[in-house]
């Protein structure tokens, strides 16, 4: 038998990768895994057998693409580029170990026992964590796994930027450029997610109403009860959500679409943010995000013993005694190795993956509620942009007006959120828009409440790290709900002396807004629901869920606040009973 000999160089694979080759010589079954040599900068790795043989390279479980490479004696191969361009996957986690994320979250050791675990970083998952410290006074041992790293020193919204109609570093621009796709689908969508500290926080417009009792209406009472009691006001506290201030004009914004829209009501546009710029409302430094929450946490004299934070931990597989989780399986994507962290007596561990993510987690974690993953919702959501020229009525050159306006289409509950002088604030100016230097870049926007569209779906295929979710997504329809937004939409132009820049509300693709919800619905009961009213799983001892998932239905009022108001109610539960 002889010895086939394969190299690889180039640079194109970290050395912390798992490399391996599948070849011909067993009938493509087991990987071999490659050796890295650091001094030649090169992977080696030799098979036995008699060439030629044809071979792929594999990386973390991924195929190389193209066609099979061929080793006769041997094989020197060089690959140089991006992993997701050079393996076959769909966008996976970026990975970076920058010095600033190992000094400020070096990864704890997997010998420690932890009284919480929560898996996920974003507003569920780090508002939770930080309430898990605080209500426990810092006595408590909380370990948050974030699959992503540590994308920003800081919020998206806190990175220094020129405001202006001809630079275009908003929110939404950004998020263009770092979210994830990683799923599969047949059906065009823009569903992402944000695989980083802080995960969703980081790219969001801070807008934070509270839900109205009409759109709780499918939810278990006394779910909106204790938010409308307690929660939202300590939520609101937290996120620093503030009214607009009411300045010349935003004050006269609201005097004229009173005149125009007197059926609708006004509402205080919450934000959770700062308001401190040169530029009037512009939105400025101090968006609310976890990951600066996070950031602040681990700095806590206190807490730095007992608060720890992994990034590039991937949750992969859960271990269970009975109903309850005594451990969580994770892979260090920097280090390229598994890792087992275990929960001491009475421990919990904690869901925040997400809308897409969770049903995963609940995947490989043995849950077979027939509702898990499905119903998976997007609300329908509409906009009109539009221009106001120097001299109408709803005219600044220099500042800019956030208003919320709700009513219902019918009987359903609908926000509509008036922006004047978008430039200023965190939307952008789509720069195909027929603007003149001077006009005032405006635009409405609707979001609209939807019960769970039951024919929706997150279907889950492979396991542990190779799990993918797959989606199944369809909009939903409104009866009259078109012709009730382009009745509002116009009403607002008139009364601002605005002109459309295009001929109709224009409805928004799935996804773009990141408002989707329903995959873990909360229920009365395990017939209606895979978590109960306190967000802990039905059949399980200590697995709660806490992010959009939960929803039992879409709401108009953009999600994050009651999120946040629904983690500090878990966190109070768990630590208080």
């Amino acid at each position: 038998m002889g010895t086939l000999t394969i190299v690889l160089r180039g640079g194109g694979v970290r050395p912390d990768a798992r490399l391996s080759v599948r070849s011909g010589l067993d009938g493509w079954q087991a990987d071999v895994p490659c050796e890295y040599v650091r001094g030649a900068d090169e992977w080696r790795v030799e098979l036995q057998g008699e060439g030629p043989v044809e071979f792929k390279f594999r990386c973390d479980g991924a195929w190389e693409r193209g066609p099979n490479r061929v080793v006769d004696g041997e094989h020197v191969a060089t690959m140089k580029g991006r992993l997701g361009d050079l393996f076959e996957q769909p966008d996976d986690i970026p990975v970076a170990d920058s010095l600033a994320a190992r000094v400020h979250f070096p990864p704890v050791s997997a010998d420690q026992l932890f009284d919480y675990i929560v898996v996920g970083s974003g507003t569920g998952g780090g508002t939770l964590a930080h309430r898990l410290m605080a209500d426990s006074d810092g006595g408590a041992r909380v370990l948050v796994l974030e699959a992503g790293g540590y994308l920003f020193p800081t919020h998206v919204g806190n990175l220094p930027r020129r405001h202006g109609p001809y630079v275009n570093r908003s929110v939404w621009d950004l998020w263009n450029q770092f979210k994830v796709r990683r799923y599969d689908t047949d059906q065009p969508m823009d569903v992402a997610q944000a695989f980083c500290l802080g995960g969703r926080s980081l790219f969001w417009g801070a807008l934070v109403p509270r839900m109205t009792p009409a759109e709780f209406a499918g939810w278990p009472e006394r779910i909106g009860q204790d938010l409308e009691g307690t929660w939202y006001a300590r939520a609101e506290d937290l996120l620093n959500g503030t009214a607009m201030p009411q300045d010349t004009l935003c004050g006269a914004i609201q005097s004229l679409l009173k005149g125009h829209l007197p059926d609708l009501a006004d509402d205080d546009a919450m934000l959770a943010a700062e308001h401190a710029s040169v530029n009037g409302l512009g939105i400025p430094s101090g968006i609310f995000s976890t990951a600066a929450l996070l950031m602040e946490d681990v700095l806590r004299v206190s807490w730095t013993d007992r608060l720890h934070v992994n990034l590039h931990h991937q949750v992969c597989g859960f271990v269970f005694d009975g109903d309850a989780v005594t451990a969580v399986e994770a892979f260090d994507l920097a280090a390229g190795v598994q890792r087992t962290y275990r929960l001491a007596e009475g421990g919990s561990v904690i869901l925040a993956g997400g809308t897409v993510g969770t049903p995963v987690l609940a995947h490989n974690a043995g849950l077979e509620h027939e509702l898990v993953g499905r119903g998976i919702t997007d609300h329908p959501t509409y906009y009109w942009k539009f221009s106001v020229k120097d001299g109408a009525p709803g005219y600044s050159a220099r500042d800019a007006a956030k208003l919320l306006l709700r009513g219902t289409a019918g009987e359903t509950p609908f926000n509509a959120v008036v922006e004047m002088g978008v430039n200023l604030n965190q939307y952008h100016v789509d720069e195909d828009l027929d603007l003149d230097e001077a006009d005032m870049p405006c635009e409405v926007v609707f979001f609209t409440a939807v019960p769970l569209e039951e024919r929706n779906s997150v279907e889950v295929r492979g396991e542990g790290r190779s799990a993918r979710p797959r989606l199944v997504m369809h909009h939903v329809e409104v009866p009259g709900l078109e012709e009730t937004m382009a009745e509002v939409g116009a009403a607002v132009m008139a009364a601002v002396g605005g002109t459309p820049l295009h001929p109709q509300p224009m409805r928004s693709t799935l996804g773009a807004v990141g408002h989707e919800v329903g995959t873990m619905r909360i229920g009365a009961d395990a017939a209606t629901g895979v978590v109960d009213p306190d967000l802990r799983v039905y059949g399980r001892r200590n697995l709660y869920v806490c992010d959009l998932s939960v929803f039992p239905t879409s709401p108009a009022a953009n999600p994050s606040l009651t999120l946040a108001a629904l983690a500090m109610r878990l966190s109070d539960r768990l630590v208080n009973g």
